[in-house]
């Protein structure tokens, strides 16, 4: 399957993205990681980790990866 000539991950901000969408991209690179982010949102206060990237900002939930952002 071809790609699309434009790529959402440095233009949109997404919720509950699926796990395939949270991978990163042909030359995206992983910059740094923290662990054990807290989603002070939340009602239960989900921990999570946050990777930082040469095209965004991505956090997921460790228990449930269904809870994420991609900014």
């Amino acid at each position: 399957m071809e790609e699309p000539n434009f790529i959402w991950q440095d233009r949109e901000i997404r919720f509950d993205v699926p796990k395939i969408d949270l991978k990163l991209r042909k030359g995206e690179e992983s910059l740094d990681t923290i662990t054990n982010i807290e989603d002070s949102k939340s009602p239960c206060g989900d921990i999570g980790t946050f990777v930082f990237t040469n095209l965004r900002l991505i956090w997921y939930c460790n228990t449930n990866i269904g809870l994420n952002f991609s900014i």
